[in-house]
């Protein structure tokens, strides 16, 4: 039997990228004067999967800084992939792993009931395959997009693809926000 790549979580993160770019590009063309107000927020996400018995669970983490529509963003993610051993699980001794770091830079769509945000810039992977360990430089591409229907607390979707040398990955994570969002 012929195994074939899962492309369907990198294609998902393509797609709603491409959605999430068009969604803040559309409003760059409006004659409407931003407030120049700076807004801070951390947030947190967690991505989960159960295959069979195979355990598969991501976190995501960040702070952002907006200012006007240009947002800067300090990240970490890590991924972990158990393959169905209670031993590994219990030593948390995963058989597949990433950890990154990133410092990001990007385009940020703000409203009174949501943010749209796109960005890119450098990450530090530290990665793991069975044996294998590795170390590299990537270039994630983030796009972020939230409810907030108050002015401290949001929840929304992150969603990345990593572009390194080593292993290109991406993933979508459900998140909360808290910070100063209005």
């Amino acid at each position: 039997m012929i195994r074939t790549k899962n492309y369907f979580p990198f294609n998902i993160c393509v797609i709603l990228l491409t959605f999430t770019f068009l969604i803040s590009s559309s409003y760059a063309n409006e004659d409407i004067e931003l407030p120049r107000k700076q807004y801070n927020w951390l947030y947190i996400g967690t991505g989960r999967i159960m295959y069979n018995s195979e355990i598969r669970f991501s976190i995501d983490a960040g702070f952002s800084v907006l200012h006007g529509t240009t947002l800067i963003t300090l990240r970490d993610y890590g991924y972990y992939y158990f393959n169905g051993n209670e031993e590994s699980l219990a030593l948390f001794e995963p058989y597949e792993a990433y950890i990154e770091i990133d410092l990001l830079y990007g385009h940020c769509n703000k409203t009174q009931d949501y943010i749209a945000a796109i960005s890119t810039g450098l990450g530090f992977v530290l990665g793991k395959f069975g044996d294998f360990e590795f170390k590299t430089i990537g270039l994630p591409i983030v796009a972020q997009f939230f409810w907030t229907p108050t002015g401290l607390l949001g929840i929304g979707i992150s969603l990345f693809v990593n572009l390194n040398p080593k292993k290109i990955y991406s993933d979508i994570s459900i998140c909360a926000q808290i910070g100063i969002l209005r």
